[in-house]
């Protein structure tokens, strides 16, 4: 869903901590992953697979910088230009 917006594309690849958008087959080995034996003791909870992006509590001046959450603006912390 992300993809479909390139603004906020633009503004997410300059704040994701691993510096990349996650590719398919990195999405895929999370889900084999909590298919298989090894994550058998693993319940209620999320797994965040985005770079560190929600650790880092980016989601929100992210969303302000391109107008998807609404507020005063743009937040100053966060470029949107290349």
């Amino acid at each position: 869903m992300i993809r479909n917006s390139p603004p906020l594309m633009q503004a997410l690849q300059q704040v994701i901590p691993v510096q990349a958008m996650a590719e398919p087959w990195q999405i895929a080995q999370t889900v084999l992953f909590l298919l298989g034996a090894h994550s058998s003791y693993i319940t209620a909870t999320d797994i965040a697979v985005d770079g560190g992006v929600t650790g880092g509590g980016i989601f929100w001046p992210v969303g302000r910088s391109v107008g998807v959450l609404g507020g005063a603006g743009p937040d100053p912390r966060v470029s949107t230009t290349s």
